[in-house]
């Protein structure tokens, strides 16, 4: 898929998340709150499903929760927030959207870029 943004400050290297090696990821480590790393795509209209699993990477300097968001033409249709060890399974709905956001985000002014580093997991749209 076309994406809209650089990808600035986002890796794509194989990361340890929750004691399993993941090798298709994106990841990212926020600063601060409201310092939302974000990949946005053009789906425009022509897929029905966004799949992905969200978690974060274990060599993570500190163990602070990260929130993972999805969102289809700036809205927010799926958040969840997580700490190491968990993964969490994402299943959204983006028939109507042209474009999706996957997004990693701080829950705390402790944290900074190295902190915690987000993972979107084998990120897929399917039709």
């Amino acid at each position: 898929m076309p994406e809209v943004d650089d990808f600035d400050g986002w890796e794509q290297e194989p990361r340890l998340v929750a004691g399993e090696q993941r090798e298709t990821v994106l990841a990212a480590s926020p600063c601060w709150l409201n310092d939302n790393f974000t990949a946005t795509f053009v789906v425009s209209r022509q897929y029905a499903v966004l799949e992905a699993t969200v978690g974060i990477a274990d060599d993570s300097a500190k163990a602070l929760p990260l929130r993972f968001t999805v969102l289809a033409d700036r809205k927010v249709v799926f958040a969840t927030t997580l700490g190491l060890g968990k993964t969490r399974a994402v299943r959204v709905d983006i028939s109507d959207a042209t474009h999706v956001s996957l997004q990693v985000s701080t829950t705390s002014l402790d944290q900074c870029h190295g902190d915690g580093i987000g993972v979107w997991i084998a990120p897929r749209v399917r039709r």
